[in-house]
């Protein structure tokens, strides 16, 4: 089968449009690329702000933590001193009430 002049042609036409269309397209790819990079660009100094602030927040909390824990030991000690001296004065007290009903 060969093909007619027509045929050859019309080949050659859509041919010549799939090419345009290829090269449509890589010039849209490398416009996109470019956007990208500026974006890239853009986005990195935003990066480094937020890991900058999520160290501060992480230092303040654990300032603040640190601080919390300091301050809830020290009153659970001042606490657990009370509670022996209230268990201390129970047992006087149980005792001195013991002795006047006997």
């Amino acid at each position: 089968m060969s093909l007619t002049e027509a045929d050859k042609r019309w080949l050659e036409n859509q041919f010549g449009y799939a090419t345009e269309e290829l090269r449509q397209v890589r010039s849209d790819l490398r416009q996109a690329r470019g956007e990208i990079g500026s974006a890239y660009g853009e986005i990195e100094p935003v990066r480094s702000q937020l890991a900058r602030f999520e160290t501060n927040v992480v230092t303040t909390f654990r300032n603040l933590a640190s601080s919390a824990e300091a301050w809830h030991n020290a009153h659970c000690t001042k606490l657990g001193a009370l509670e022996l001296e209230v268990h201390a004065l129970q047992d006087r007290v149980a005792k001195l009430e013991s002795a006047e009903n006997a």
